[in-house]
């Protein structure tokens, strides 16, 4: 199952993504709910579908072309239990993190790694989780408070629950490089140039990982 975080100032773009990726659920905030709060909403809902795994992928997401069906093939060996479709740059504030996503990517291109694996979810724009573990995931981010970034509070859960993340290599979604609609609690801006490594797909996913 398929879920979207849109904001109204993004409609257009929500509903052409759901059009791309056969979208079940579309939930759109005009800032009420706000960042965090569209998230677990949707989460939320795809809970109540018995699928494997479920999708969440924020209104500025970029697919690549066959993205459904790459993204399961991706999941059918995912190595971990939450999963990353992006792997961006311009990370902020830490920018040591820029410096091992590099040394991460030159390691997953020698060994042909399908999978970069670590213990820090860094975006939430396009994430899958098994769906038997988000009761799990949405009572452990409820109990923390909103001032966590979405990505920063599944890591939390994840590294409090012993899962892994697992970001696809290549990205299997890119970021349309606009302003954010969310006011981050550290209040510093986010660069330009908020785009993933690289985009591509297999013809054949494997779970071979190298560490992050």
């Amino acid at each position: 199952m398929i879920g979207i975080v849109a904001h109204t100032s993004r409609m257009h773009q929500a509903n052409a993504l759901a059009d791309k990726v056969a979208a079940e659920y579309i939930s759109v905030d005009d800032g009420t709910l706000g960042c965090n709060g569209n998230h677990k909403k949707v989460w939320a809902h795809l809970n109540d579908y018995r699928t494997e795994w479920s999708i969440v992928l924020e209104d500025d997401a970029i697919p690549v072309d066959n993205f459904t069906e790459q993204a399961y093939q991706a999941l059918a060996v995912a190595p971990t239990a939450v999963v990353s479709f992006y792997l961006g740059k311009h990370h902020i504030p830490n920018l040591d993190w820029e410096h091992r996503k590099q040394q991460a990517i030159n390691e997953a291109d020698l060994v042909d790694a399908h999978w970069i694996a670590t213990n820090h979810l860094l975006h939430a724009v396009g994430v899958a989780i098994r769906t038997d573990a988000i009761p799990s995931m949405w009572h452990h981010i409820n109990q923390m408070p909103d001032v966590f970034p979405i990505d920063e509070a599944i890591t939390h859960w994840a590294y409090n629950t012993g899962r892994g993340i697992g970001y696809t290599w290549p990205s299997l979604v890119d970021h349309a490089d606009q302003p954010t609609t969310f006011r981050h609690p550290d209040k510093m801006d986010r660069p330009p140039g908020r785009i993933a490594y690289r985009t591509g797909t297999h013809t054949l996913w494997t779970d071979k990982a190298v560490t992050m």
